[in-house]
C-alpha cells in the first residue's frame, strides 16, 4: 500500500486508512461493512460481510475491523473461535428453543418500540436489522450448510489440501479448507468474506526466510488455485474478486539476515 504506516497491523489493509490518520468518533468501517452498507444483503440467512480471521498472538493479524460509523448491522460477523476445531459461538442457540427464541424476539421487539421514539442516534433501528440478521441465522440451514463440509464435494475439496489446526507463533493456524469455505459462504448470499492464514513475519535474523518461503508458500498456493479454480468451474470468476496481502511488504534486495 502506497504510503503505508508500516505498522504490523492489518487495520490499512482492512480499512483503507492509516491509524495515524484522524479518526471518526464512531471509528472507520473496514471495506466489507462498505460493500454491506452500499448493496445490503442477498438474505435474511446469510450475513453479508463475514470474517473467518482467527484470534492471534499478534492481535491486529486478527482483527477485521469494525463497522464504524456505518453502524453494527454492517460489521463483520465472526464465524470462527479461537480453538479452529470449535463452532462458533455466533451460531448456537445455547439451549433455548425456537418457539422461546420466538417469544423473547416479540418481547424484544416491544421494548424496542417503546425505546425507539428517544433514541436519538439510529443505535436501535441498526440493532433491528442484526438482530433480524441473527435469527435468520438461527433459524434457518443456509450460513451452517455452508460452513459443513461434509456437503462438498470429495474431490474439489481434496484440491485444496488438508487443515493444520497448530497456531504459528503468533500468527493464524493453516486453516486451507477455509478457502473452500470462503466460496461455500460466497455462494449461500455473502458478500464479502475475510480470512487470515498462517503468518508470515520471517524476513529478520531467524533465518527462516527461505525455509518456510518453501513450506508456507506451496500450500497458500494450492488453496487460492483451487479457490480460482473452483470460481471458474462455477461461472463465479466474473462476480468474485479474490485479493489476498499482508500489512507490510517485501523489498527486492535480500538483506544481510538472508531477509527481505
Amino acid at each position: 500500500i502506497s504510503d503505508a504506516d508500516g505498522r504490523h497491523d492489518a487495520f490499512q489493509c482492512m480499512t483503507g486508512w492509516k491509524k495515524s490518520d484522524q479518526m471518526p468518533r464512531e471509528g472507520r468501517p473496514n471495506f466489507g461493512a462498505w460493500v454491506a452498507h452500499g448493496q445490503g444483503r442477498v438474505n435474511n440467512s446469510v450475513p453479508p460481510n463475514i470474517s473467518l480471521c482467527y484470534p492471534t498472538g499478534h492481535r491486529e493479524w486478527g482483527e477485521t475491523q469494525f463497522g464504524g460509523f456505518l453502524g453494527a448491522a454492517n460489521a463483520p460477523f465472526g464465524l470462527v473461535e479461537k480453538d479452529p476445531n470449535k463452532k462458533s459461538g455466533n451460531m448456537v442457540l445455547k439451549g433455548i428453543s425456537l418457539d422461546r427464541l420466538g417469544n423473547r424476539e416479540q418481547l424484544r421487539v416491544a421494548f424496542d418500540r417503546f425505546r425507539r421514539d428517544s433514541d436519538a442516534k439510529g443505535l436501535v433501528e441498526s440493532m433491528d436489522v442484526y438482530h433480524q440478521q441473527a435469527l435468520g441465522i438461527l433459524t434457518t440451514t443456509s450460513l451452517s450448510n455452508a460452513l459443513d463440509l461434509s456437503q462438498e464435494d470429495p474431490k474439489v475439496l481434496a484440491r485444496y489440501g488438508v487443515n493444520n489446526p497448530a497456531y504459528q507463533r503468533d500468527g493464524a493456524p493453516k486453516m486451507v479448507r477455509n478457502f473452500c469455505i470462503a466460496r461455500r459462504l460466497v455462494e449461500a448470499g455473502a458478500r464479502v468474506v475475510s480470512m487470515n492464514y498462517s503468518r508470515w513475519d520471517w524476513h529478520g535474523s531467524d533465518g527462516l526466510n527461505f525455509p518456510r518461503s518453501r513450506q508456507e508458500f506451496p500450500l497458500l498456493d494450492q488453496g487460492l488455485s483451487a479457490l480460482v479454480t473452483d470460481l471458474h468451474e462455477r461461472g463465479l470468476d466474473r462476480d468474485v474478486s479474490v485479493v489476498v496481502w499482508g500489512e507490510f511488504g517485501r523489498t527486492p534486495k535480500i538483506n544481510k539476515n538472508a531477509g527481505r
